[in-house]
């Protein structure tokens, strides 16, 4: 046996040099590729961030639609009786779906739900994640202008807490390693 067989090789761990163990330089791809999947895995982490934003605004509108559908059905029904009467959660179920309003907020809700699976897939959950508080925003500003609620000083702070949290969350330290 050779030399060459008994020498063990060291392979670099990063991008820069190698990809799939070969030498950059071996493949033909050079710096060129290394910015580039830089530069996807940016646009990739812009468009999950993009996409939590429109499911705030996906879920706010579906909460404003199961609100005002809600208030339409005109039956309550509460745990209790829906353990001594079963069949009410049938009746329920039909008030459900024979309401556009409600029926339209709970499909929403599930198209909410697809998309942000689409969106988290991948992504740093602690830096998307809290940007769907923004639907507390979102929602209150809808029910001040298509409900009539009103807007206090608490509502007002609480907002403006929920927006500085989540730029501040969302905000990146200059030592911090960009994929």
């Amino acid at each position: 046996m050779s030399e060459a067989e008994f020498t063990p090789r060291i392979e670099s761990q990063g991008l820069d040099d190698t990809i799939g163990g070969k030498e950059l330089g071996e493949t033909g791809l050079g710096t060129a590729t290394t910015t580039n999947l830089a530069f996807d895995e940016r646009t990739a982490a812009r468009k999950s961030f993009l996409l939590v934003f429109l499911c705030t605004l996906i879920g706010a509108l579906g909460q404003m639609l199961i609100k005002t559908g809600a208030s339409q059905l005109g039956v309550h029904v509460s745990l209790p009786e829906i353990l001594q009467k079963p069949g009410l959660l049938f009746t329920y179920s039909l008030g459900i779906l024979s309401n556009p309003r409600l029926f339209m907020g709970y499909v929403l809700y599930g198209i909410n739900t697809f998309l942000m699976a689409a969106a988290l897939k991948g992504r740093e959950l602690s830096r998307l994640f809290p940007v769907i508080a923004l639907t507390y925003v979102w929602v209150t500003f809808l029910s001040i202008s298509l409900l009539g609620e009103r807007m206090n000083w608490y509502r007002a702070g609480g907002i403006g807490l929920i927006v500085a949290g989540v730029s501040v969350l969302g905000m990146k330290s200059k030592t911090e390693v960009i994929p």
